[in-house]
């Protein structure tokens, strides 16, 4: 497999000559996916064991934080530095007037894997288009795979913003069966509450009227100027489910 890149103008200067490459990533993976992906190649633990073990070591490495210590991994180097300024030599740290910053670096596994290691294509004529990456349930009992109705829920990804006020965009609730996706059906159900709009993040409010079933979410915004704006859609990997 291979990681993409496309190239555009430094915002700084954008009379420069040169261009810079700008990574697209075509996947966004949690903890869990990592986990899931453990299993499947044959862990020795189980999902849970896997799950208590990596949070019983970020524990520690966060206590290490707060006891002063810095932390080296083979994939990240963690550690913390002081913002702000002192007055004179005798000056001391003032909660008002500094502030500590985490500070993580790459570690030397994961830095010789990334420059060694990764392949890169270049995307050609790529169109924007919204970019869904993540779901994340805000139900405290329920699971990242569920649609909970009248329950808060967010979407993470780019491109995700749209215009509330045109029906033909915004977020879509698509039903989904073992076929095909039921796509610009009379199914299709469009999220009225969405009470947070930005480019990498959508929060809204699951419909109360969704029934049982399986789903997929899709993001439905316009492009272009003058007049010739192109509606193009965006869907989410993942199946969701309502029970």
């Amino acid at each position: 497999m291979s990681a993409f890149y496309k190239l555009g103008k430094p915002r700084s200067n954008g009379n420069s000559k040169s261009y810079r490459a700008g990574v697209q990533y075509t996947k966004v993976l949690t903890e869990e996916d990592i986990i899931d992906m453990m299993i499947l190649e044959g862990s020795p633990c189980s999902k849970a064991d896997t799950q208590a073990i990596l949070e019983k070591y970020y524990t520690m490495i966060n206590r290490a934080a707060c006891n002063g210590w810095q932390v080296v991994t083979r994939n990240a180097r963690y550690g913390f530095a002081i913002k702000g300024d002192f007055y004179s030599p005798h000056d001391e740290f003032d909660p008002k007037r500094h502030q500590i910053v985490a500070r993580i670096q790459p570690g030397s596994d994961y830095k010789e894997t990334v420059e060694t290691g990764v392949n890169v294509k270049k995307l050609t004529n790529a169109k924007k288009r919204p970019d869904l990456d993540v779901y994340a349930n805000l139900s405290v009992e329920a699971q990242d795979t569920e649609l909970t109705p009248g329950r808060m829920a967010c979407l993470f990804g780019h491109h995700l913003r749209f215009d509330p006020r045109d029906a033909e965009q915004g977020l879509f609730i698509v039903p989904h069966d073992d076929d095909a996706i039921t796509a610009g059906s009379e199914q299709d159900v469009r999220v009225d509450e969405v009470v947070n709009i930005t480019l990498r993040e959508l929060t809204f409010i699951v419909p109360n009227h969704l029934q049982p079933g399986n789903y997929k979410l899709q993001v439905r915004a316009k492009y272009g100027k003058n007049g010739k704006s192109v509606l193009r859609s965006g869907e989410l990997h993942d199946i969701l489910t309502v029970a």
